[in-house]
């Protein structure tokens, strides 16, 4: 048997090593797409500043940055109007992302008919699945953060349900005692039932 000389030594056709080109490229891209998902950045409210817990957030304390996307939490903030006027319920350092999980409610400080405002973060199921309305009397549900027993705060009312980016804002008007109940509450899992739906007059 003779040896492969370069007259009969079979010849790449053009044509299929620009398609395997084409192939080449498209899975470095395919993989640099899977890249920048996995490991890009996204823009989220950080603390400017190391902070205590029951602290009020201000303006000074927030600074929207990039950050990792692999360090950003499920329940990072982008709304900054979810996050002024709440304090914080743990101490947060420095470029910390500032999470649903990290603040409380805020109390708007302003009074209503002798009711005090406070705004409450809230999930869709704490909302009643959207069929909370302003104007109904519901029970707030707790558990005390000072013994871990049932809180129970009936005859609450309504002022407003919002929904912000990811999440809703209820506010409540809530009297001296409520207030007081309220204060001794553990807001990071707390339930409403509706008493009292609203009644047009």
């Amino acid at each position: 048997m003779g040896k492969p000389t370069l007259a009969n030594t079979p010849r790449r056709s053009p044509m299929r090593a620009s398609t395997l080109i084409g192939i080449g490229v498209l899975a470095l891209t395919a993989m640099g797409i899977v890249y920048l998902r996995a490991n890009g950045t996204e823009s989220v409210w950080v603390v400017t500043r190391d902070v205590p817990a029951y602290h009020q957030v201000r303006q000074l304390d927030l600074s929207m940055e990039d950050v990792p996307r692999t360090s950003v939490p499920n329940d990072a903030l982008t709304d900054e109007d979810a996050i002024l006027g709440k304090y914080t319920v743990q101490s947060m350092s420095r470029g910390d992302p500032i999470t649903r999980g990290a603040l409380g409610p805020a109390q708007i400080g302003a009074v209503v008919d002798g009711l005090s405002l406070v705004a409450l973060p809230a999930t869709l199921p704490q909302v009643l699945n959207g069929e909370l309305r302003r104007g109904d009397t519901i029970e707030l549900l707790f558990a005390s953060r000072i013994d871990g027993q049932a809180v129970s705060i009936p005859g609450v009312s309504v002022i407003d349900v919002r929904r912000a980016e990811r999440a809703y804002t209820l506010t409540v008007g809530l009297s001296d005692d409520q207030l007081a109940d309220f204060r001794t509450a553990d807001w990071q899992d707390w339930s409403a039932v509706r008493s009292e739906p609203y009644a047009s007059p």
